[in-house]
């Protein structure tokens, strides 16, 4: 999947939905090509359930470990009943096996009747300047409202009606 977003950052959104559906296209042509192989090969399970079964990965897979099959099948028992048929070749190559429909251009498409949305101007965000903080303010932030809630002094004389910038005291400093 990563390789159907790769380079389609700081893009339009029209070049973006057209990259990934063609990218998912082509994606699941090749994975369904893949599972008609191995449908083809007589595998009963699909790559990753082998890997998991073989490797003995079976932590959160809920699927059995070799000890489990090597227990079935001292009893005669079939342990692929305990494994999920998702994980079946068949399965799987039903859901790569889709067709894409192909999107036509705006000429071939049929009068749309329904409401006309405009955007409001006043809604978007402002190019220039710092972004406004998205921050969740906590109990932790309660010292920080405290202090900017007092006015600011003055760096010099430590009036409130003026800054150190312009003081009148500075002269005498």
């Amino acid at each position: 999947m990563n390789y159907v977003f790769k380079e389609t950052r700081n893009l339009p959104v029209t070049p973006i939905v057209q990259s990934t559906y063609y990218r998912l296209a082509c994606l699941f042509a090749d994975r369904a090509q893949k599972a008609f192989a191995r449908v083809d090969s007589g595998d009963l399970f699909s790559e990753y359930c082998q890997n998991v079964i073989k490797d003995d990965i079976v932590k959160s897979s809920h699927l059995p470990c070799s000890h489990v099959i090597a227990a079935c099948s001292s009893f005669h028992h079939d342990y692929t009943t305990l494994i999920p048929t998702v994980l079946k070749n068949e399965s799987v190559y039903s859901i790569y096996n889709t067709t894409f429909k192909v999107v036509h251009d705006k000429s071939y498409w049929p009068p749309y009747d329904g409401p006309l949305l405009c955007h409001n101007p006043n809604m978007r965000r402002l190019k220039k300047g710092r972004l406004n903080s998205t921050r969740i303010r906590t109990e932790m932030d309660e010292e920080v409202v405290e202090r900017t809630s007092t006015p600011r002094q003055c760096g010099l004389c430590r009036h409130t009606d003026h800054i150190r910038k312009n003081c009148p005291c500075i002269n005498n400093w």
